[in-house]
């Protein structure tokens, strides 16, 4: 490669996609195994098909809506089930019938949108009695507990999956069996690379990254073209005119069009660039903070893949590294709190946990609070791209800025299963750690 580079508008970004792929433009340039015994299978054919659940460090696991008003505290602590609808939406309408603004919902996680999903949110500033249930076109939330305090990312210990894969032509159980052995054998032992998913970036319209890169270098127009001007598969064909008008300057006269996008994004955006008469800057930088802050960290999640793509040889050496990150596991395989620094004296310790996968390396999510912690790899991509960790602050909005983090760059799955359903089909149970997305799992066991 001759240096890190990301598409700056719209046709750059339909052109990626067709020449090289979305797994690419989202950093994600490798796989853990090279190997070419895959399936060719479709997952998420029907919303069933992909099931997944939070469970808490305490045990309690998301997939119950039972009634049950216990507990000593006053934060009501939903159950919301959700079919074929993405975190954000469901949200803001739970938000809405509790008479809250969507800031003022918390949740431990972003959830598929083409699944069915049960997770845990709560509300921070609701006061009086809360309703036992509450439902939406195509969520439902019921009351799981009252806690004396809300809930905290570190309290998700991980999420269980049940999918179905649908193969694409029929394959002798004999030869199926084999294949998902040696998948799981491989994956429980050494783990796969623990990239961020498509869904962190925009799912079939991977732009979130590409906008928050454009903030990130201060280029308020271009981001707003990428925004609005990116073509999105399910556009019906008068949206797909207003953005192709609105890329060849009649912005005033489309956004009407463009104010009944699904994207709640967008639609913010809309409604920002009509109050501020165009004004590309000032509409992005009043952008809600949530948002703002989501399109900063998606950059982030992709310098985090590209950076993990680079150094896929060291990481799967499972060999201690002297100026390396780890971080231990506790005994689901999810990552705690604290992070070390390989030293020379270290370094026989760091072995030893590492050999137990008792530890697993990380790296940095870029940030402005995460200076002095980048690797090598990730320092020459950000120079490449003509960016710093300062670049996350937005003096402007100081509250949507993002701070970086330090991300487990490994993950090991403790328990998994597959198994044939037939010679067409195959079904999975696992359980991953928080942070970690069964769509990356997935891509170690199906062809590209």
């Amino acid at each position: 490669m001759m240096g890190t580079r990301l598409p700056t508008d719209p046709e750059g970004v339909v052109a990626w996609l067709r020449e090289r792929g979305a797994d690419r433009l989202i950093g994600m340039e490798t796989q853990s195994c090279d190997t070419s015994s895959r399936l060719k299978g479709r997952i998420r054919e029907t919303p069933e098909d992909f099931f997944v659940s939070e469970v808490l460090r305490s045990g309690s696991v998301a997939t119950s809506l039972t009634y049950r008003m216990n507990g000593e505290g006053d934060i009501p602590v939903y159950v919301l089930s959700k079919t074929d609808l993405d975190t954000i939406t469901a949200i803001r309408e739970f938000s809405t019938a509790l008479g809250l603004k969507p800031w003022e919902v918390k949740h431990l996680g972003l959830k598929d949108r083409r699944a069915v999903t049960y997770q845990f949110i709560f509300p921070t500033s609701f006061r009086g009695t809360p309703p036992p249930k509450l439902h939406g076109g195509k969520w439902e939330a019921s009351i799981y507990s009252m806690l004396g305090r809300p809930l905290r990312p570190l309290d998700l210990c991980g999420n269980l999956f049940w999918i179905l894969i649908r193969l694409r032509d029929p394959v002798p159980t004999p030869e199926l069996q084999g294949l998902l052995s040696e998948f799981t054998r491989r994956v429980c032992e050494t783990g796969f690379l623990n990239f961020f998913g498509p869904q962190r970036f925009g799912g079939r319209r991977p732009i979130n990254h590409v906008a928050g890169y454009l903030i990130a270098r201060r280029d308020y127009d271009a981001a707003a073209e990428v925004i609005l001007g990116t073509p999105s598969g399910s556009d019906d064909e008068a949206l797909r005119r207003a953005r192709t008008s609105f890329l060849e300057g009649e912005r005033r006269r489309e956004l009407q069009t463009l104010a009944r996008s699904p994207f709640i994004l967008e639609r913010s955006l809309v409604k920002n660039l009509v109050r501020y008469e165009g004004d590309s800057r000032e509409s992005i930088l009043k952008l809600p903070s949530y948002l703002l802050r989501f399109l900063l960290e998606s950059f982030s999640a992709f310098l985090f893949n590209l950076a993990v793509s680079r150094m896929k040889g060291g990481l799967l050496s499972w060999k201690a590294q002297e100026g390396m990150l780890y971080v231990p596991l506790d005994d689901r395989a999810s990552p705690l709190t604290i992070c070390v620094r390989a030293t020379p004296s270290s370094l026989g310790t760091i072995e030893d946990d590492l050999n137990k996968r008792k530890a697993v390396p990380a790296v940095v999510c870029p940030g402005f609070l995460v200076k002095r912690a980048l690797a090598k790899e990730l320092g020459q991509i950000m120079a490449e791209l003509g960016v710093s960790c300062s670049s996350f602050y937005l003096r402007e909005r100081p509250e949507a800025g993002y701070p970086g983090q330090i991300r487990a760059a490994m993950t090991i799955p403790r328990t998994i299963s597959a198994a044939p359903t037939g010679s067409q089909s195959v079904f999975l149970r696992f359980f991953l750690p928080r942070s970690s997305y069964a769509t990356v799992l997935l891509r170690e066991l199906l062809a590209r």
